[in-house]
């Protein structure tokens, strides 16, 4: 594999010769580059085979020391110095400056060109791409297999063999997802104490005591972080290396979008766990202590609204909720699915839901600290703090956050929102938004004017069409009081619900 300033000596084709630091002669030559400056490091990148007839090379052997130890620091892989032009012979001082910097020179001949030399290292680089373009081909079919029959862990060991580094996977959480041993564990808990609790996206490079790590994120449509792909190494990894890394990601991303074959099942048991538990508290400790919950610990209910139907609710609460490694049943709540989760993780699931969704439409209604004796009433009010949040457009809100109007309204159920929402029905878009302003500024004429920026004429105007249309009268406490929970219950029911 590719071509070094040995192999270059060695070629009958070449009249070269190597008159220094021929202990790193074996270093590869990713380029090649003729060159006559006294500094031509701002030109180089490293890795080249540098190639001069030393016209431009100082007299003193002081400044041609200085100029190895220039090329030296940038790192090139050998230096080629011809004798045929203005030099009969490699100057001592260059070849003493080289072998104490170890850096291979080779000797031109005189009737050498350096584009013979160019044209040996570039055929030997095009070769080098063909092969590595062969290489990446079989390795892909090789990890594409392995994805089939290995699934996840299955990627993971091809790449290790191919790569001969570690390799692990771990979920979003920082747990190990594929071939779990002791040395995968420590290289988890590694990268966990280096990503940090709010992760990370893309590709990163870490490099701390222990050595470097690429670590490349793995997400998906239904999630922004699916795990973490981590590769440590003592080595830089070639180009060929980095796109079958590249193309093992791809491999996981869509193996983390497949639900576990468990999954199912898994989901059956929380939502069973569940009714159980509201029709026998404290009756099941085995089984709580089964799905990780302390049966004598405080717990939370999230209901979750806007992600869609009850079924992919489920199915992305629970995968973010897996993901973060937080304990939870599944139960029904008047709008939808709900979640029971330790009070103790509530922060962290709550974070986990908003993550697992990329549009803003989630809503999240929590119930507050509840035991498994309670459990049915902490449904209705992670439902009702929930329904509040989309009157509101609020993410989060918590029951305690609710006021008791809302409260009262929010448990009603469905049929008799509408019923009370339906009391409003008389009344236009207009004269609705008078009511509810004059309701909310407390009945005073000159306070509801200014929010609707109409004269207190105007607005007494439309007041009284309301009542006629109400048949109720304002000046009534009972009958504002009603108006007002009509409102908040129209602000619960969709325009659809009333029209039905």
């Amino acid at each position: 594999m590719g071509i070094s300033a040995r192999a270059l000596a060695a070629d009958h084709r070449l009249d070269l010769t190597i008159v220094a630091g021929e202990a790193a002669a074996d270093r590869p030559i990713r380029w090649v580059h003729a060159i006559e400056l006294v500094d031509p490091t701002p030109w180089l990148s490293g890795d080249e085979l540098v190639m001069t007839t030393g016209l431009a090379l100082p007299l003193g052997d002081d400044e041609r020391i200085a100029y190895v130890d220039r090329l030296a620091d940038v790192g090139i892989a050998a230096l080629a110095f011809d004798t045929g032009t203005a030099h009969g012979a490699v100057p001592p001082a260059v070849v003493a400056a080289a072998d104490r910097r170890g850096v291979p020179l080779l000797a031109v001949g005189p009737q050498l060109p350096f584009i013979a030399i160019s044209r040996v290292v570039v055929d030997a680089l095009a070769d080098d791409e063909l092969r590595e373009a062969r290489l990446l081909s079989a390795r892909q079919a090789d990890l594409a297999r392995a994805a089939i029959t290995g699934q996840a862990a299955g990627v993971v060991r091809s790449l290790r063999r191919t790569l001969h580094c570690q390799v692990v996977l771990t979920d979003a959480g920082g747990g190990v997802a594929a071939d779990t041993s002791d040395e995968d564990r420590r290289l988890a808990d590694r990268v966990r104490g280096l990503i940090g609790p709010g992760g990370r996206s893309g590709t990163s490079v870490i490099v701390d005591e222990h050595g470097t790590l690429l670590v490349q994120a793995l997400s998906s449509a239904a999630r922004k972080r699916a795990g973490y792909l981590t590769i440590s190494a003592s080595r830089q990894l070639s180009p060929w290396e980095r796109a079958l890394v590249g193309h093992a990601v791809a491999l996981l991303t869509v193996e983390s979008a497949r639900p576990a074959p468990a999954t199912t099942s898994l989901l059956e048991a929380r939502r069973s766990a569940h009714a159980v538990l509201v029709g026998t508290p404290r009756s099941q400790a085995a089984l709580l202590t089964a799905l990780d919950f302390d049966p004598n610990a405080e717990v939370v209910v999230l209901a979750v609204l806007g992600i869609g139907t009850a079924g992919r609710t489920i199915t992305v609460v629970s995968r973010s909720l897996d993901e973060v490694r937080v304990p939870h049943l599944i139960g029904d709540g008047r709008s939808g699915p709900v979640f029971t989760v330790p009070e103790s993780a509530v922060a962290t699931a709550v974070e986990a839901v908003r993550g697992s969704i990329r549009d803003g439409g989630v809503r999240i209604g929590i119930s507050g600290p509840t035991t498994f004796s309670a459990l049915a009433l902490a449904v209705t009010r992670s439902t009702a703090a929930a329904m509040h949040a989309v009157a509101s457009d609020r993410v989060v809100m918590s029951f305690d956050d609710v006021g008791i109007t809302e409260q009262l309204v929010a448990a009603m159920p469905r049929e008799q929102l509408r019923t009370l929402a339906g009391a409003l029905v008389p009344l236009s878009g207009t004269l609705l938004d008078t009511l509810r302003a004059y309701l909310t500024c407390n009945g005073h004429l000159e306070a509801a004017a200014g929010v609707l920026g109409i004269h207190r004429h105007t607005l007494r105007q439309r007041l009284e069409r309301s009542e006629r249309l109400l048949g109720r009268s304002l000046g009534s406490a009972a009958a504002r009081v009603d108006l007002w929970l009509a409102l908040r219950a129209a602000d619960l029911v969709s325009d659809s619900e009333m029209d039905s």
